[in-house]
């Protein structure tokens, strides 16, 4: 949980740098309290798979986290119930199939969504893997896929290490 931690920390450090560089004085990323063991259980009895540890050590850390790519949300162990979440996701379905591009599988749990954001993630519980981690895949409707991360962890560090790549570029490095 300390590594998923760590990485939690100085991502939002980079968001908030690049943030006081873009002067939007709207930002403020929103942590929420741990998810309960409950929320835990009751959240991997619905999707039917274990939660890979990672995205479980998130959870555990913040149940959710707001304003985490532009509007989009790394999504707490309730909004999957939320109307909301219902509605952006058929929108997307929809697209996808409108493109004639591949749906999101049966077995995603969605972990990144906003209301407006072009682009989501979903680990595929069901893809083979090793060990108590699945992968992560962020798509973008319109440019498709952004990136393939062996765990929820290594998807926290490849957005920390774009927007480190924003910051350099923000400041001619």
């Amino acid at each position: 949980m300390r590594t998923v931690l760590k990485s939690m920390a100085r991502l939002a450090a980079a968001q908030a740098e690049l943030a006081v560089l873009r002067r939007d004085e709207t930002f403020a990323p929103k942590l929420f309290p741990p998810a309960t063991k409950g929320e835990l259980k009751t959240l991997a009895s619905r999707v039917g798979a274990p939660l890979p540890r990672s995205y479980r050590a998130f959870l555990s850390v913040s149940n959710g986290w707001d304003s985490f790519n532009g509007s989009a949300r790394l999504l707490s162990t309730s909004d999957r119930d939320q109307d909301w979440f219902t509605s952006r996701l058929k929108q997307i379905q929809e697209h996808l199939a409108e493109f004639d591009r591949p749906p999101i599988p049966p077995s995603a749990l969605i972990v990144m969504l906003g209301l407006e954001e072009p682009d989501f993630a979903f680990i595929d519980l069901y893809d083979p893997a090793t060990g108590d981690e699945r992968a992560v895949t962020h798509l973008d409707l319109i440019e498709g896929t952004l990136g393939h991360y062996p765990s929820f962890l290594a998807y926290l560090n490849a957005e920390r290490k774009t927007i480190r790549d924003l910051i350099h570029d923000a400041l001619g490095d």
